[in-house]
């Protein structure tokens, strides 16, 4: 028997399948890699989705916030306009403008932490206050600012985050 012969096929068979298996290993690393950087691109665009939904809640909250103050501020203004006229908003108008911002504060609140949808419980609670002659307008203004400020730092955090 020739033993270099057998010697050089025995090699060559083992480098064969040394091959074979470091292709393998390979191919599940990179499997790996690639399920790995398809979830951080699916978790990425998730947190991007959610802080774009969080923007759009705070936003129409705020704008709710500001057409309540503004119709509420208007009626308080009529009062002292003569009877009959028109240019006012009601006080269904008002109440209306109220309910408004107590829904878009009912959404900012089941998304929002919990200080945050406090804040925008006692910037609406404000605005009531306002109207029915509790509070003044500086009440208002800085429920409203201390709000802003929350939402800012929230919406801040949440993009560093996101990031």
């Amino acid at each position: 028997m020739d033993w270099a012969a057998v010697t050089s096929i025995a090699i060559t068979g083992a480098v064969g399948i040394a091959g074979v298996a470091g292709t393998i290993i390979a191919a599940r690393i990179a499997g790996k890699s690639a399920r790995e950087s398809a979830q951080l691109s699916i978790n990425a665009e998730a947190d991007r989705a959610r802080l774009a939904d969080k923007r759009q809640v705070y936003a129409h909250a705020t704008a709710a916030l500001h057409a309540a103050m503004a119709a509420v501020v208007a009626a308080n203004a009529s009062k002292d306009h003569p009877p009959g006229d028109t240019s006012a908003p009601t006080d269904r108008e008002v109440r209306t403008a109220l309910f408004a911002a107590l829904d878009a504060v009912s959404e900012l609140r089941l998304i929002a932490p919990r200080p945050v949808g406090g804040l925008a419980s006692q910037a609406l609670s404000s605005i009531n206050g306002y109207w029915e002659g509790r509070s003044d307008m500086g009440d208002e203004i800085q429920a409203r600012s201390l709000l802003f400020d929350a939402l800012h730092a929230d919406l801040d955090e949440e993009a560093k985050r996101s990031g």
